[in-house]
């Protein structure tokens, strides 16, 4: 599979990877859309906090904001998942602690974040891998062309109203 990879500071290629293979509780999705914010630019440049303090190291695979289409299955994961368009939460906490607990897993101390924190690999390839508790379904026809997505096609419609007749 490629994924895009950043080897250090202003360097990055294209890479063969492995192909994933879902662990247990984890599915397997194939990345339809990646969002690149300033995050990724601080990685890019070594400027981020989390370089410094060895939450995040390189070589690694950039991509927290995504979204696409599940399509393999680890054990113990419902098979009405598979074919399910999704998108994601970045902060995956270890669940066991008194943070996740309460819904707070983005404070959680062993949190992954999802092509930032703890070797998570990102979104920024052909497939990416995450616990079935992350991702959260979608509408079911996402328009995911010409930059419209996000918007409903009512808001799309009411954004151009002023400018007919």
């Amino acid at each position: 599979m490629r994924a895009f990879v950043v080897t250090g500071p202003g360097s990055a290629e294209v890479r063969e990877v492995p192909d994933l293979t879902p662990p247990e509780g984890e599915v397997v999705v194939d990345v339809e859309r990646v969002g690149l914010c300033g995050t990724d630019v601080e990685f890019f440049t070594g400027h981020m906090a989390y370089l410094a303090d060895g939450n995040a190291w390189y070589p690694m695979r950039l991509g927290h904001e995504w979204c696409g289409v599940v399509s393999a299955l680890g054990p113990g994961v419902d098979l009405g998942w598979l074919g399910r368009r999704v998108t994601g939460d970045t902060m995956l906490g270890c669940g066991r602690c008194r943070l996740c607990a309460s819904g707070r897993q983005h404070v959680c101390a062993s949190r992954q974040e999802i092509g930032i924190r703890q070797g998570r690999p990102g979104a920024l390839a052909e497939r990416l891998a995450v616990p079935r508790a992350g991702p959260a379904r979608t509408a079911g026809r996402a328009d995911l062309g010409g930059g419209r997505a996000g918007r409903t096609r009512r808001q799309r419609h009411a954004r151009g109203a002023g400018r007919h007749g």
